[in-house]
């Protein structure tokens, strides 16, 4: 992320930041680094900050970097609830005192953490390729277990949760990371700072990415015994793209229409003779971790009936009522703030936001006064639609 260089003098002078500071301990001189740049770097949890001030272009450039995840629960496997992240982000705001809107967000990383039905590792195995392309395969000297796949404007990753933090039950996590926002734009994501990520919409919108991109991946199944598949098309059709090496080939070709159909035919062979379907078992369970995680629903006991568990998200929602509030002024959602509130936040929406206050404010102020609420005639019908619903506004309201 980034911060306009107009808060850097209000990070250094916070007490509650620790910078350190570019000094030459034997001279106590400040020292530039190879760029030509006096660097300040301060942790905040696990968020690191950065403040750069270039001297010879009299330029400053402020930097923040790190998982929001961590930064709130110390760890990335455990859940990470729609309210967590507002919590986390009113953290920072309040630690660093300058709004959300203010931290421009260049990059950025989203997942979801699930409980396999097999174990992690052969799960992970069977994945072969995305969308033809070959998987980067990561294992930490035996410590983890990673498939990357890198394409132009983002990767996508897949990795046993489980054994990188010596975990003793089974997690995957699935993730995608947006090195150009262009990603989120072509699917029409609007996410350019940490106030739109108090919008309970952008999750949706992102679980929807996470579930298409999943569906995109080719999985095998190496449960599956080449004596079992008698047809001698589907057995050579079967060997020739187990490969992720074919796959790729295909890919490379260019032709849609023949990479579709052999997918297809590729995927229809395992669907016959695979015990269970892995890809479709573990989209669903995706589909109900993302919905648990975005509505905040509580989770219940495991049930020892697989099937049962994927109806867990649907018997809560349908019981849940949401509760929407709205600025009064401009429409914003502001249910994340006080049940009390009537306007859009500043310390979340920065300066800006003032303006709805400022409105009812002046409108109570100087229009009132020339149109009060009892007059001898009834003014209304020559006022315009938007007038009268600030005076509306107005008249109910206390400032």
């Amino acid at each position: 992320m980034e911060i306009d260089s107009g808060h850097a003098e209000i990070l250094l002078a916070n007490p509650r930041i620790d910078f350190e500071h570019p000094i030459n301990l034997s001279t106590g001189e400040l020292f530039m680094d190879k760029y030509g740049a006096y660097c300040y770097n301060a942790s905040l949890g696990n968020l690191k900050i950065k403040i750069r001030k270039y001297t010879s272009i009299n330029k400053t450039k402020v930097y923040v970097s790190g998982s929001i995840h961590k930064f709130h629960l110390g760890n990335n496997y455990q859940d990470f609830y729609f309210t967590d992240i507002v919590n986390a982000i009113i953290q920072i705001t309040q630690f660093t005192e300058i709004p959300a809107n203010e931290f421009k967000i260049h990059q950025i990383e989203f997942g979801v953490n699930f409980c396999p039905q097999r174990r992690s590792s052969q799960i992970l195995e069977n994945i072969i390729s995305h969308k033809g392309n070959e998987y980067e395969l990561k294992t930490f000297r035996g410590k983890g277990y990673l498939k990357k796949f890198e394409w132009s404007n983002y990767t996508v990753k897949a990795y046993d949760k489980g054994r990188q933090y010596g975990l003793t039950q089974n997690l995957i996590r699935f993730e995608i990371k947006a090195n150009k926002m262009q990603y989120l734009e072509q699917k029409n994501i609007t996410i350019k700072s940490l106030a739109d990520l108090l919008n309970n919409e952008v999750y949706c919108k992102l679980s929807n990415s996470i579930l298409k991109t999943f569906e995109e991946l080719i999985f095998t199944d190496d449960a599956i015994s080449l004596n079992n598949i008698k047809n001698a098309f589907d057995k050579s059709v079967f060997i020739e793209y187990n490969n992720p090496r074919r796959w790729n080939a295909l890919r490379i070709e260019k032709n849609t229409k023949r990479f579709n159909r052999k997918l297809s035919d590729f995927r229809e062979i395992i669907k016959e003779h695979s015990n269970s379907n892995i890809q479709e078992t573990h989209l669903k369970l995706i589909q109900s971790k993302c919905e648990l995680l975005i509505n905040d629903v509580p989770l219940l006991p495991v049930s020892q009936n697989n099937e049962m568990s994927h109806y867990y998200t649907d018997v809560l929602l349908n019981n849940k009522k949401a509760t929407l509030r709205q600025c009064i002024t401009c429409g914003r959602d502001i249910s994340i703030q006080k049940s009390t509130s009537k306007y859009c936040s500043e310390k979340l929406f920065g300066r800006e936001v003032k303006r709805c206050r400022n409105r009812i404010s002046n409108f109570k102020r100087d229009e009132l006064n020339r149109y009060p609420s009892q007059t001898l005639f009834d003014v209304d019908q020559y006022l315009s639609d938007e007038y009268r619903r600030w005076k509306s506004v107005a008249l109910k309201t206390s400032i």
